[in-house]
């Protein structure tokens, strides 16, 4: 029977027993000392299944195919008008009926991997290489986080991987205490503050797995007894796991009947097409036992996390490349997850992992935006420039090429400005006039008003004479900014340098009035317009051809830099 057929809202033999998950983030909430958890985690197979591990019911599939041709000398036929589930099942039933000796059904697992591998290594190997080189999903992501804010402590699993102790060593700087052998069990302490994992059937690493049916119809000592103590201490929270070990069932069958254990309940966590056994049925129906129906491992830590430590953000900063390696996987299976929760994160973690790709100088100081599609845009389009200027070193002919095609697709003016200045270069290099005065043009119009925009213009002017009185044309639209006097002071004392005709008092005396204005609208001796005065002033002086009249030069340089003294005496342009 499905999950969504026992506890449905109308008609469910069960929906009496159902709690939300809303429910239960409120009981974990509600903590008598906020550094001590409520509840302990349980984890079984399911909980794996987004890292790419198979589930046990993947794997029964997979087994009873390759049993029944092992045993019947033929391939299992499906035939057309049969679906997944009619297959599992005909061939459930007929390993019940011809090797009912050894087949379990309530117990499949178990009793098909022992028909499958002969020997424990044999067994072993095979975990090892389903489990080998998988990473944790986002849920673990979370799970961590939340053990790190001290709403969980202990962690129970079935499960054979490392899943669990690799989220926490590439993820978090808290380091667990993970017991996969019973003789290491005995020695923790409920009370540590320490977060704890123990592997009930082992660990693939080692040869002492549990997985045959005679192996898990019961615990070691050890490790039971812990189970015991902490379900003294703590409620449970399952996920992921069918119920089908007699080991772990009778544990639970035999604590829910004594008031002392499980104060705060067990809440069992399935999914709406999750298959119910008749033993997990039995036990749903038992006192302080509650199923929760929820979407799957990941969304059901994403909703927990989100409403629990809502102001956290998540994987914040993060730099290790295995740890990026985790959050990639994450970002692949972004279709996948069905959360709003997960969603709001998966993109975070783009823009994180966006931002990380190019200059940090671009981004020091960026806070996560609102408009998070439009500032994602942005950064893959500066990829583009890293990727222009790599071109560059090869080939400028194909930069030129990329940085059209890149100019034609973006919309920021910061990065079209960026992209305009790569194709004037490339325009210079490659000697492409009347596409270098159109990519000047296309920049000025970005913003008319910025000076150094024009400037570029006016730099491609060879002729000095040429490129002030161009620049003079600006006067209008920068008349109030003595960055832009400075520059036609600048440009016209070159002037009078190399043109004969410019050698006059009066050329000086009109470059003079620029710098007037100049120092009114910026007085400071940061200005370098002081400097140009003087510069003025011993040209005027170069001019005299009455020996006489120098002294008089001499002393308006004097007074000019007393004027400056009195501003500020210790200033070094002084």
């Amino acid at each position: 029977m499905k999950a969504k057929e026992l506890f449905h809202a109308q008609n469910g033999e069960l929906k009496h027993k159902v709690r939300t998950v809303k429910d239960l983030i409120r009981f974990i909430e509600t903590k008598e000392n906020k550094d001590v958890s409520n509840y302990s985690i349980f984890l079984g197979a399911g909980a794996s299944r987004s890292s790419g591990v198979s589930t046990a019911h993947e794997l029964i599939s997979v087994w009873m195919r390759e049993l029944y041709e092992r045993y019947q000398g033929e391939i299992f036929q499906t035939s057309d008008d049969k679906n997944y589930g009619n297959d599992h099942n005909e061939l459930v039933r007929f390993f019940e009926k011809e090797h009912s000796s050894w087949f379990d059904a309530s117990n499949a697992y178990s009793s098909l991997f022992e028909r499958k591998f002969d020997l424990a290594p044999q067994r072993r190997r095979f975990v090892e290489q389903e489990v080998d080189g998988k990473l944790p999903s986002i849920g673990y992501a979370y799970l961590v986080s939340l053990v790190e804010n001290n709403f969980f402590n202990a962690i129970f699993t079935t499960n054979f991987d490392d899943l669990l102790n690799e989220a926490f060593y590439q993820l978090s700087s808290t380091r667990p205490i993970v017991c996969a052998h019973d003789s290491s069990v005995h020695s923790i302490s409920v009370s540590s503050k320490r977060p704890k994992i123990i592997k009930l059937h082992g660990d693939y690493l080692f040869e002492n797995i549990k997985s045959t049916l005679r192996e898990t119809e019961s615990l070691e000592v050890n490790t039971k007894d812990k189970l015991i103590e902490f379900c003294k201490e703590y409620g449970l929270i399952v996920l992921g796991y069918s119920g089908n070990d007699r080991s772990i069932m009778d544990i639970l069958d035999y604590l829910i009947k004594n008031d002392t254990y499980l104060r705060n309940g067990v809440y069992w966590c399935i999914r709406q097409d999750d298959e119910i056994s008749p033993a997990l049925k039995n036990l749903f129906w038992k006192e302080r036992i509650y199923p929760v129906l929820i979407d799957g491992f990941d969304e059901f830590f994403s909703e927990v996390h989100h409403q629990l430590l809502p102001n956290t953000r998540f994987l914040n900063g993060y730099k290790e490349s295995k740890q990026q390696k985790i959050i990639q996987k994450i970002l692949e299976n972004r279709e996948s997850y069905n959360s709003e929760y997960i969603t709001k994160d998966i993109t975070y973690l783009e823009f994180e992992s966006e931002r990380q790709d190019f200059s940090y100088s671009l981004t020091e100081d960026l806070d996560m935006p609102d408009d998070m599609t439009k500032l994602k845009t942005t950064f893959r389009n500066t990829k583009k420039l890293i990727e222009i200027d790599k071109l560059a070193s090869e080939s400028v002919e194909d930069a030129y090429r990329m940085a059209k095609k890149a100019l034609n697709e973006e919309n920021s003016k910061y990065l079209k400005n960026k992209i305009l200045q790569k194709l004037i270069n490339f325009s210079l290099q490659l000697k492409e006039k009347d596409d270098y005065d159109k990519w000047v043009s296309l920049l000025i119009e970005l913003d008319p008003y910025k000076l150094d925009f024009h400037k570029v213009r006016f730099e491609n002017i060879n002729n000095i004479l040429e490129r002030y009185t161009s620049a003079l044309g600006l006067l209008d639209r920068f008349m109030n900014d003595s960055d832009y006097y400075n520059y036609i002071i600048g440009l016209g004392l070159d002037t009078f340098d190399s043109y004969k005709d410019c050698k006059s008092n009066d050329f000086l005396d009109e470059i003079d009035k620029n710098i007037e204005i100049s120092l009114k609208l910026n007085p400071s001796l940061e200005n370098i317009a002081w400097k140009h005065k003087i510069r003025l002033l011993l040209k005027k002086r170069s001019l005299i051809v009455d020996k006489s009249k120098i002294n008089d030069i001499n002393k308006t340089v004097y007074d000019f830099a007393q004027k400056a003294k009195r501003i500020n005496s210790h200033d070094v342009n002084f």
